[in-house]
C-alpha cells in the first residue's frame, strides 16, 4: 500500500534527522576552543567568559545540553546566535530569524542552477543519445567527465576571472542586481549537469531503441516529435528522481559557492559560524539542510509508489 510505504519512509526520515541532530550536536563541541574565548578573542577576564558560559548554558554537562536543546526546538525555539547580537552581551538574534532570512537566497541560488543544469544536460543528452557511439556521443561523455571533476570552487574561481575580471560583464559577488546569481548558480550547476546528461543520454538512447518509438515511427510522426514528444516525455521520469536524490549536492555545494561569491544565503552562515563556533545556528542549519534532503527524497518515493505499484513494496533505497 502507498500508505505503508509513506509511512516507513516518515519513520526512517525521523530516525535519519534524529541522529543527524546528535551528531552535529557533538561534533561541534568536539571543536577546540568554545564560543566565549572565540567571541571575545583574548579581551575578557575569565570571569567574564564563565558568565557567558552561564548566560549561554555552557556550564552544564554535554546531556544536559543536548535535553534542553531537543526541549526548546520541540517548542520551536532553537536559541539566540553568539555571534551576532542587537546589543553587546545580550543574549543575541534569534537563529530561526537568522536562517529565514537567509533561506530564500540559498533557495533562489539551488533554483536558478537545477535549471542551468537542465539546459546544459537536456540538449547535450539528447543529440548524444540520437547519434551513439559517434564522435559528437564521445565528446559529449568526455564534457560530462569534466564537469563532474572540476570542484565548484575551482570552477567558480574560473568563471570569475573570465566573465568578471577579464570581460567585465557580471558582478563578481553579491546579490546587488539580477545578474549576481549567473556565475554562483553556474558554478553550481556543473557537477549538477554532469549526471543529469549521463542519464539523459542513457535514458533517451533506451527509450529511441525501445518498440514505443519503434510504433511510433510507424505511424510517420515527424522526428522531432518523436523525440522531444514521445521519447523526452519518458525519459523525464527518471531525471526528476535525479534531482530530487541529489538535491543535497546542490545544497553542499552551496556552502563553498555562497562564501565564494559573497552570496547571502545559509551557506556563508554556516561558514561563518562554525568559525566563531555559533553553536545554536550551526545546530539549525544542518539539520534544516538535512530535513530538505528528508523530505525532497520522501516526495520522489511517494510519486514513484503511485506511478510504479512495484515500488510501494521494493527496497528502493
Amino acid at each position: 500500500m502507498l500508505a505503508d510505504m509513506l509511512g516507513r519512509r516518515l519513520l526512517l526520515g525521523a530516525v535519519t534527522l534524529f541522529f543527524t541532530l546528535t551528531l552535529v550536536f557533538v561534533i561541534i563541541r568536539m571543536v577546540p576552543s568554545d564560543p566565549a574565548t572565540v567571541l571575545m578573542m583574548g579581551e575578557a577576564t575569565p570571569e567574564q567568559l564563565d558568565r557567558l558560559r552561564e548566560l549561554w548554558g555552557l556550564d552544564k554537562s554535554i546531556v544536559e545540553q543536548f535535553f534542553i536543546y531537543l526541549a526548546n526546538l520541540v517548542q520551536g525555539n532553537a536559541g539566540d546566535s553568539y555571534q551576532f547580537q542587537r546589543v553587546a552581551g545580550m543574549p543575541g538574534v534569534p537563529v530561526f530569524d537568522l536562517v529565514m532570512n537567509r533561506l530564500p537566497a540559498t533557495g533562489y541560488l539551488a533554483l536558478v542552477a537545477i535549471i542551468f543544469s537542465m539546459l546544459i544536460a537536456l540538449p547535450l543528452g539528447i543529440l548524444a543519445a540520437l547519434f551513439p557511439d559517434s564522435i559528437l556521443d564521445k565528446l559529449v561523455l568526455m564534457l560530462a567527465s569534466v564537469l563532474a571533476s572540476v570542484p565548484a570552487f575551482f570552477s567558480g574561481m574560473l568563471l570569475m576571472l573570465f566573465f568578471s575580471l577579464t570581460l567585465r560583464i557580471l558582478p563578481t559577488g553579491g546579490y546587488d542586481t539580477p545578474q549576481s546569481v549567473i556565475l554562483p548558480a553556474l558554478a553550481l550547476s556543473f557537477s549538477f549537469s554532469a549526471v543529469l546528461l549521463r542519464v539523459t543520454r542513457t535514458e533517451m538512447a533506451r527509450i529511441m531503441r525501445s518498440e514505443f518509438i519503434q510504433t511510433v515511427r510507424a505511424k510517420g510522426l515527424r522526428s522531432w516529435r518523436i523525440v522531444l514528444v514521445h521519447a523526452l516525455k519518458n525519459a523525464m521520469i527518471p531525471l526528476l528522481t535525479i534531482i530530487g536524490l541529489r538535491f543535497g549536492d546542490l545544497l553542499a555545494g552551496s556552502v563553498v559557492v555562497e562564501t565564494l561569491f559573497r552570496w547571502p544565503g545559509i551557506g556563508g552562515l554556516m561558514i561563518d559560524s562554525i568559525i566563531a563556533r555559533d553553536y545554536p545556528v550551526v545546530q539549525l542549519v544542518i539539520p534544516l539542510a538535512a530535513l530538505a534532503f528528508i523530505i525532497v527524497n520522501i516526495t520522489v518515493d511517494v510519486l514513484f509508489g503511485a506511478l510504479d505499484p512495484r515500488l510501494r513494496t521494493g527496497g528502493r533505497s
